[in-house]
């Protein structure tokens, strides 16, 4: 029985792991899809190049090109994970026929069973079986902070995080000898870091000098024991370095320095790969800015600042302190000096992630008591614990509700929570999930998977018989994560442009219609908004209004060759349908209810919106939202 808490929270993040599942087959992501490309290219081609996964499945723009031909631009940690599975796949079933199922599938087994095998690790190294604050501690970390974001995704970063974490759980277990094969291990694992992420060669480094000093304290130092360990951590790199010459030509050749998409050659450019000075803007955006801070999103890791600090001054625990005072600070320091800092579409500070296990094993090791070792002082000490636990609810609301929207915030977002994901679930933009799968509606399964975590969160209070003070923590980090719609947000025309996007394969194409109208509101003189509102009003049948917006773009471009092929296009259907729409016309009273329908699209196919705000109320519910806003915005002032 005393593995009963470990083996609950195992089970409730599996179920949140494996039951997200992100289905955008109109928006394929670059990062999982050049991967996915890879991984397919080398099993099914039995070659790196990506040229015939692109022929076959569209165009990906996170790609490199050499000798003319296409590349994965990412390290090969994950697809050297995901290779067996999908080989072991395709000997039994042949090739997959659904890349979404693909990238669900191998996500399952490359990213969600490692990290779950690092909750394992951190629940038997760390915690005791009756140590139920240490229990909130883990949870937290695992689902209020972006770590549980990108475990639902084909990403590298919550597999680095977990295998440095393995990693360290290994150096600093109970057992305290460090055998040739548990040096193997951790060699293993460290260089399996650095070809996940390239920036992980600092925890890497930082990882294996805490295992030499391990050595050094048991009097087991000894050349073949450091031999060992380097041997271990230098295959994977082996391995990378083949890759890149049978890729690039060169073994220190990355995919980053042939970048085939212009925009992000520029950012690689800068420094070494996109790797520039340290600046204080920089470092701001990643730990505290709305948009991307690491302490924004969960700000309960500030509580991981002392314990971080705590052990350097104890003798016995100092080099552990060093150990994780170095890997922060270097990690922090490579953060702050990436040019592209913000990572594109995402989810919070990215690329910082990896730092995750060391804060909670600071946490979890020596943590940070404040008043409580202060017996006249309970009243605070009941009050940080308070505290602590609201900023994890506020951590993971954010994180839960960006991670079952979208989980690739645009740029242009400035406050995540209140300007992207509300309006995504205003709207019910969900992402797929196994309950949904069996026919629970969306509304209820996002509830259904919501309560699963809170639960999980409050059983550790209920069963310590303190529920007041966890209905006054969650009500305090609910108000908190409210609060944040109180910071400025800036109403760009971007914005209703990305949006527009987003409700385009999320099948939504009245919203679509209304944020591209919002941007053009804003931005009239942007021709891509303009084109794109032009292309949405024909899909809808509008071809009048359609019409319309084409003639003006000609007018301000003339050679826009898109333009041109679609008004040609609406011309001919305006003459094909003009003596239907004559006969509507000319003898409205014939029109039976069965027709209100066919009659109220040709109206709309002819830019008649009098005719159809009138029979509004008597045609289908999925025509109503699109007569309301074509009156809004197409009607004379």
């Amino acid at each position: 029985m005393k593995y009963r808490y470990p083996a609950l929270i195992i089970f409730v993040c599996m179920f949140l792991m494996f039951g997200i599942i992100h289905r955008f087959p109109g928006a394929p992501n670059p990062s999982e899809y050049s991967r996915l490309y890879q991984i397919r290219s080398l099993v099914e081609n039995k070659t790196l190049a990506i040229d015939a996964m692109i022929t076959r499945y569209g165009h990906v723009m996170d790609k490199s090109i050499y000798n003319g031909r296409f590349y994965s631009d990412k390290a090969f940690g994950i697809t050297l994970l995901c290779t067996p599975f999908y080989w072991l796949y395709f000997i039994l079933f042949g090739p997959a026929s659904d890349n979404e199922w693909l990238k669900y599938f191998l996500r399952c087994l490359t990213v969600v069973l490692p990290a779950v095998l690092f909750i394992y690790m951190i629940c038997k190294t760390y915690i005791a079986p009756d140590n139920k604050s240490a229990f909130r501690t883990l949870i937290g970390v695992v689902i209020g902070t972006i770590f549980f974001t990108y475990s639902t995704m084909l990403y590298s970063h919550t597999v680095t995080a977990s295998a440095a974490g393995i990693a360290w759980c290994i150096i600093d277990s109970r057992c305290t000898l460090l055998t040739p094969i548990r040096l193997a291990a951790i060699g293993g694992l460290c260089g399996l870091c650095v070809i996940l992420e390239y920036p992980a060669i600092l925890l890497a480094a930082w990882l294996l000098l805490y295992a030499v000093s391990r050595l050094i304290r048991n009097n087991r130092f000894t050349v073949s024991r450091c031999a060992v360990l380097l041997f271990a951590f230098s295959l994977p790199i082996a391995l990378q370095m083949y890759v890149n010459y049978l890729s690039f030509g060169s073994p220190f050749s990355t995919g980053y320095a042939h970048k085939a998409a212009v925009s992000q050659m520029y950012y690689h450019a800068e420094g070494l790969s996109g790797v520039s000075i340290p600046s204080w803007k920089t470092l701001w955006g990643i730990l505290f800015s709305p948009s991307r801070g690491m302490f924004y999103f969960s700000p309960f890791l500030l509580f991981a600042v002392p314990s971080l600090l705590k052990p350097l001054k104890n003798r016995w625990h100092r080099i552990e302190g060093i150990i994780l005072c170095g890997i922060t600070a270097s990690y922090t320091l490579f953060a702050a000096s990436v040019v592209d800092w913000q990572a594109g579409w995402t989810a919070g500070a990215r690329y910082y992630l990896p730092v995750l296990p060391f804060l909670l094993i600071a946490l979890l090791k020596y943590p940070p008591r404040f008043a409580s070792e202060c017996p006249s002082l309970k009243r605070i000490a009941t009050w940080h614990e308070i505290v602590f636990t609201a900023f994890i609810v506020w951590g993971y609301i954010h994180c839960f509700a960006l991670t079952l929207t979208f989980p690739s915030v645009p740029e242009d977002f400035q406050v995540p929570l209140c300007d992207f994901a509300v309006p995504l679930i205003r709207h019910g933009c969900f992402t797929l999930t196994l309950p949904a799968m069996l026919g629970v509606v969306p509304w209820a399964s996002a509830l259904l998977m919501a309560v699963a975590a809170i639960s999980l969160f409050g059983f550790f209070y209920l069963s310590d018989k303190r529920g007041i003070l966890f209905f006054i923590s969650l009500s305090m980090g609910i108000l908190l994560a409210l609060s944040s719609s109180l910071l400025p947000m800036d109403d760009s025309a971007e914005k209703h442009s990305k949006f527009a996007y987003l409700y385009r394969f999320m099948d939504r194409p009245v919203d679509v219609l209304g944020e591209l109208y919002l941007a053009h509101r804003k931005e009239p003189y942007r021709i891509d908004i303009h084109y794109d509102l032009a292309s949405q009003l024909k899909q809808l049948g509008c071809y009048t209004h359609s019409k319309k917006h084409l003639e003006h773009i000609l007018s301000k471009t003339p050679t826009h060759k898109p333009a041109q092929k679609d008004l040609i296009e609406i011309d001919m259907a305006l003459r094909q349908e003009f003596p239907r729409y004559e006969e509507f016309i000319s003898n409205p009273s014939s029109i039976s209810s069965e027709r209100i329908a066919g009659y109220v699209k040709v109206c709309l196919f002819f830019g008649n919106l009098q005719s159809a705000i009138e029979l509004k109320t008597r045609v289908p519910l999925h025509l109503q939202p699109l007569i309301d806003i074509l009156s809004q915005n197409e009607l004379p002032e």
